[in-house]
């Protein structure tokens, strides 16, 4: 499990962590139809990796694309991959190994909300999640969880 003290804590504006997940408080935005991180999120980004700088022991990070823009499948998990690969991007850029960090792709497979709720547009987001813990992967699950994995952040 991993822990974050009171001053640990304090130290995060635009992130919390909840059960292995950094939920963003400011989402990562990206241009529209593209996989261009926005300026503005970059403050996220920062917390992020300084997050991920101070728990050196998550051996394994998963970032998670999900995208639901369009009713055409292949382009959803096309454009979630390349999300999830440039916040990688930026991670690495900013100083975390590449070998950490594993970028994949759900497309429109996981929703939070319905098509026809007000709250849809928050089913394209970027989760960054632990998946492994000095070498041994978390709750069973293979490191992908799941997703369409984007590359390999270390050949980019």
């Amino acid at each position: 499990p991993i822990f974050l003290n009171a001053q640990q804590r304090e130290n995060f504006k635009h992130i919390r962590f909840e059960t292995g997940t950094l939920a963003q408080i400011d989402p990562i935005i990206f241009k529209t139809g593209t996989d261009i991180i926005d300026t503005t999120c970059y403050p996220t980004l920062q917390e992020i990796k300084s997050f991920l700088q101070a728990q050196s022991y998550i051996s394994a990070i998963r970032i998670e694309g999900h995208y639901f823009e369009s009713n055409k499948e292949a382009k959803n998990l096309l454009l979630s991959q390349k999300r999830s690969m440039a916040v990688a991007k930026w991670l690495i850029t900013n100083g975390i190994e590449c070998n950490r960090l594993v970028p994949v792709g759900f497309g429109d497979t996981k929703p939070l909300y319905d098509k026809s709720s007000p709250e849809k547009a928050k089913n394209n987001r970027i989760e960054v999640i632990s998946a492994a813990i000095k070498g041994n992967l978390i709750g069973g699950e293979p490191v992908e969880g799941g997703g369409q994995p984007s590359g390999d952040p270390c050949k980019q």
